[in-house]
């Protein structure tokens, strides 16, 4: 998603949250906290959740094996 695109459905939520809610997000979105929030919470959650999809198969790559069956007793 865009930053305009972020920044209109923040903008659309600070319509209708309580004054703490708004100061949250200030800080987060364009705040001090901004680099420090994308750098330990969204990346992370973005790459280690990839590194795991990639290091599932990739023995089976590397040792020319058939993936496991991801249904038990199910034969193609």
């Amino acid at each position: 998603m865009s930053r305009a695109g972020n920044d209109i459905s923040f903008r659309l939520r600070l319509c209708i949250s309580p004054g703490s809610s708004v100061g949250a997000v200030r800080l987060i979105v364009g705040g001090p906290y901004t680099f420090m929030f994308r750098g330990l919470v969204v990346v992370p959650g973005i790459l280690i959740p990839m590194a795991l999809e990639v290091y599932d198969p990739l023995p089976h790559f590397i040792k020319r094996r058939p993936c496991r069956d991801t249904i038990p007793g199910y034969r193609a």
